[in-house]
């Protein structure tokens, strides 16, 4: 993610602009969310690639299944314990058959 992305938000917003980033999480740290949720972002889309490690890993290479996973998780619950009703997230799964 662009190091200035949540002030680019925040500038699109004041100019009367829908704001919506997708994305695979992999590097979504707690600072990161915290920027997000504040950015005043409309849309989240979070990607996650299979529904088991196995299939993860074996698609994004070099990504950690349950690192990913707990990121997607903390940020809901920052979202959940700060009241922030923005932005509306959704996941998205890719199932892949075998």
């Amino acid at each position: 993610m662009h190091p200035d992305f949540c002030e680019m938000v925040k500038y699109a917003k004041n100019k009367g602009l829908f704001t919506k980033l997708h994305t695979n999480t992999t590097l979504l740290t707690k600072e990161k969310s915290i920027k997000l949720l504040k950015s005043e972002l409309d849309f989240l889309s979070f990607s996650f690639e299979g529904f088991d490690k196995d299939t993860y890993e074996k698609i994004r290479v070099g990504a950690d299944f349950e690192e990913t996973l707990s990121n997607i998780m903390n940020f809901l619950r920052l979202k959940k314990e700060y009241e922030y009703n923005k932005p509306y997230t959704v996941l998205q799964i890719l199932d892949i058959p075998g």
